[in-house]
């Protein structure tokens, strides 16, 4: 189940940055900004981890969450904690007719994202503060959206810099 994260997040890692903001740019989610400490948060359950280069990503799931957005039914939402920091929200829900809802309340809330190639349900939205990848696989029935934070990742960035130098003879 954490594949699917894992692969959205390193291919999140490689998105551009963009000086413009995309409407109603996420400064966190659900009240909670991006950088905030885990011990500062109530109510969160840990559910799984991922370690990798830059570090380790905890995920956490938060009792009482409503699993809605407009009107699709979600299945989860992870919040991720890098170096114990906020980092990323993973949302998903499964179903052809949730996919639909869940699309219509991305871009009723964020606008319309980029769609980078016409045979793929993948749309990615770039902005100061934060970057989204919404994306729907046919074949799992599964969609997700991934909220990132730019500061924080752009830290992750620079640490995986850092880490290709050290391999350099």
């Amino acid at each position: 189940m954490i594949a699917l994260p894992l692969l959205l997040t390193i291919f999140s890692l490689f998105l551009p940055a963009s000086s413009l903001s995309f409407q109603n740019e996420p400064d966190g989610f659900r009240g909670i900004p991006w950088g905030t400490d885990t011990s500062a948060v109530t109510g969160m359950v840990y559910d799984s981890q991922h370690t990798w280069e830059a570090g380790t990503t905890f995920f956490f799931k938060r009792k009482g969450d409503e699993l809605r957005m407009g009107k699709a039914i979600l299945t989860s939402i992870r919040y991720g904690f890098w170096e114990g920091k906020l980092s990323d929200v993973l949302i998903e829900t499964k179903g052809r007719k949730n996919w639909f809802a869940f699309k219509a309340a991305c871009y009723e809330k964020f606008g319309r994202g980029f769609k980078a190639n016409f045979y793929q349900e993948r749309y990615t939205w770039s902005g100061e503060k934060a970057s989204m990848v919404l994306e729907y696989v046919e074949k799992s029935d599964i969609a997700t959206l991934l909220i990132k934070s730019e500061e924080i990742y752009n830290q992750i960035r620079s640490k995986l810099r850092e880490k290709a130098k050290e391999r350099l003879p």
